[in-house]
Formats: C-alpha cells, structure tokens, sequence
C-alpha cells in the first residue's frame, strides 16, 4: 500500500542517514536491532519474539548465499549472550543478548542480587544487603543508552528486591567503589564502565565484599545465576530511581572519606611535597580521573599538574584517541607533547575510569623519553615504604598517590 511504501521509504532514509549496513541482510537486520533496543526496554515477549524470528528467517535467507560481516555480527547479537566472568561484563553497546543493553544489564543485576541473597541465607545472616554502584561517562546516543542509565537500571533492580543501593551522582573513577565496599562492610559493589576498551563498548564490573574483583567461584555462581533470573522481574523507571528511599547518595561522604585515607596512609611529606620543583603532565584519557586527581594533589600539598586539555574532559567519542588505553602505542602522544611544551619532566596518565596509571619520563633535555612498567612503578611505590628517601620524598608521594 502507499502507506507501507511511505513508511519504508522513512526508514530506508533514517538508515542511510544513520549509517546502517547497506547489504539486502545487514541492512534490514539493523534496523530492526535499533528497534530490538526499544523493545527491551518495554519488555514485550510477543513483539521481541516476532523480531528475533524475523531476524533468524534474514539469517536463513543469507546462509544460501555468501555470508558477510554484518550478517554474521547480527547472528552473535542473538545467539550468543555475554559471558559474566572475573571482570563481570564488557561488551558492544547496541541491541541483541550478546550486546550491553538495558536488558542485559537488568539480568545481570537481578542475578547478582539473587545470588547475594543466597549467600546471605546459607550464611545465616540477618544483616540487609547492600550494593555500591558508579558509573562513568561512556554512552551510544545511537541506542540511547549511556553508563548513567545503565547504573540507575541497577539501583531500579537493588530498590525492588529491598536491597540498598548507593549510587554515586555524577561520574566517578572506579576506585571510590571497592573503597566504599571494604570501608563500609557492603555486599558488593558494581561500576559501569568499560575501563579503556574502545568507544563503542560499555561493561559491568562487580566488586565482592572484599573490595576485589569477583573471583572463582563467585564468577560461575553469578552467571549461572543471572541465567536462572533472565527474565525481568518488574517494569524498571530508571528516571525516578534517585527518589526511591532504598537509593542512598553516598557521593559527597565516600569521596571525602577515600581522600583522607589515601592522605593519611600515603603522604608523609606534605612539607616537602610543596618545595618540589618536580613539573608533572597529567592526562585524564578523556575519562573521569582529572578532577580526583586535581584534588589528590591539592592534598597531598603538590604543586599543581599540567593538564593535557584535549583530554581533560570527559567525553564518550574519546576523538584524540582510537584506543583510550595509556599502555598503547601512541595513547600518550598528547600528554608527551604537552610536557615537553610545558617542560615537564614526567608524565602521568590515568585510563578512562581512573584504575590504571602509565607513567613515562623525559630526560633533561627533553629528547628522550621513557615509559615505566607496571613493574618498574610497583617497584617505586614498595621502596618509598621500605627505604628512607631524602632524595625524591616530594615527587615519590606524587607517583604513591596516582598508583593509590
């Protein structure tokens, strides 16, 4: 009829301005993924049913045929889920099971609270649950889905299964959480972010009651308990989580709490630190570390940092960047080449959710420039708790304090 010729038309061109795969299979494939997305979130098992057969009969329809790219990527969107490991989930953002969607965060949470509870049970313990949640600034305006609402649909899924969810305003680096976790006594703790995958990706980082990452056999437990709570156990409202009374904002409290930890174990020479003559190049990746590490320094008494502008803020497009990862190739480029304008003669950099630190250092003259190790750093922080240092106390602290 005219009106289905009109309506594809619109989305023939919703899809060429979005720039969707243009083959007969990946073409069509992905606008119902987009569409996938949607009904995720309004959790409709007839019409995702109708779309997943859809999208299986363009799958059949292209074996007959040369496969491609796009239609075997479809095919690992829905056939395949995202496995929950050590390091909880990391994946593509976008629609399909094997993708970070509303949905597939939603299951994981509802499996990690339901196997908390278990514990609980076999423990014997009366005490509440309670889960510590961040996240940071990577978000998919395609899907519209971004690391806030993915940290909200957590909370929402904490609030109905009466567990207390702190969920932390704003961005925050991962650190603050398994802090929270272990200074607090909580259950667990989970951070949306994806670290410093590539821009596309999103994850789930679940932290246990140890302030470490999920361990064996905590890893299969939770996975197979989140296969056993697939489906969602309520209609989640991510947008008025923030007023529900088992939603508690630890954010100004936990911040202030880590900063005088870390200044208490960590810094022992405020006096020095502030004669240092050390200049140091700092670059937040693009990710959220600046302003915790503008204001670590301010406590530890160091002269200010130059920052790498370009980087300093967050923004999820990473557009100086392809892999937002200080350990590669390249990543450092920018911050090397504001040290050598600023005179710097060290450079630190934090990845996208502030977990890890690359170091590297330019010589006197500023010709040649060399990157620390992981070991090389671990080294260093071990010494300046075993060896009485008058030499660099200022600038050790300094590197103490980023590794922290």
């Amino acid at each position: 009829s005219s009106s289905s010729s009109s309506s594809s038309s619109s989305e023939e061109s919703e899809a060429e301005g979005m720039g969707y795969w243009m083959d007969d299979v990946g073409y069509w494939t992905d606008i119902m993924m987009r569409r996938a997305v949607e009904i995720q979130r309004t959790f409709k098992p007839n019409e995702l049913a109708a779309v997943f057969w859809s999208l299986g009969a363009l799958q059949a329809s292209s074996s007959s045929s040369s496969s491609s790219s796009s239609s075997s990527s479809n095919s690992c969107r829905l056939l395949t889920r995202l496995e929950f490991g050590t390091a909880g989930l990391r994946g593509p953002m976008g629609g399909g099971f094997n993708r970070m969607n509303d949905l597939t965060v939603i299951q994981a949470t509802q499996g990690l609270v339901a196997y908390l509870k278990e514990v609980k049970k076999n423990c014997h313990e009366s005490k509440s649950i309670s889960i510590a949640i961040a996240y940071d600034h990577r978000a998919s305006p395609q899907h519209d889905l971004s690391s806030k609402r993915f940290a909200q649909l957590a909370a929402c899924v904490c609030a109905f299964a009466e567990v207390e969810a702190h969920l932390f305003r704003g961005f925050t680096c991962t650190p603050l959480v398994p802090f929270m976790v272990k200074h607090k006594a909580m259950d667990a703790g989970i951070v949306v972010t994806a670290s410093h995958n590539p821009k596309q990706d999103n994850g789930f980082k679940v932290y246990w009651s140890t302030g470490s990452q999920i361990v064996p056999p905590h890893d299969v437990n939770i996975k197979n308990s989140i296969d056993a709570n697939l489906k969602p156990w309520a209609k989640y409202e991510p947008d008025s989580i923030e007023a529900n009374p088992m939603c508690k904002d630890p954010t100004q409290q936990i911040t202030s709490l880590y900063f005088e930890s870390i200044t208490k174990a960590l810094c022992r020479y405020p006096s020095l630190n502030g004669k240092s003559d050390l200049k140091i190049a700092y670059t937040a990746m693009h990710g959220v570390g600046e302003r915790f590490i503008r204001r670590a320094f301010k406590d530890f008494n160091l002269p200010p940092f130059v920052a790498v502008k370009q980087q300093g803020s967050p923004d999820p497009t990473f557009p100086t960047v392809a892999f937002p990862n200080p350990e590669e190739k390249g990543a450092l480029d920018l911050a090397l080449k504001t040290a050598k304008e600023n005179g710097c003669s060290l450079v630190l950099a934090n990845d996208p959710d502030a977990d890890r630190l690359a170091a590297a250092e330019l010589d006197a003259n500023n010709d040649t420039i060399h990157s620390f190790t992981g070991q090389m750093t671990t080294k260093t922080s071990i010494s300046h708790h075993s060896v009485s240092s008058s030499l660099s106390d200022g600038w050790i602290d300094g590197l103490v304090l980023v590794l922290r």
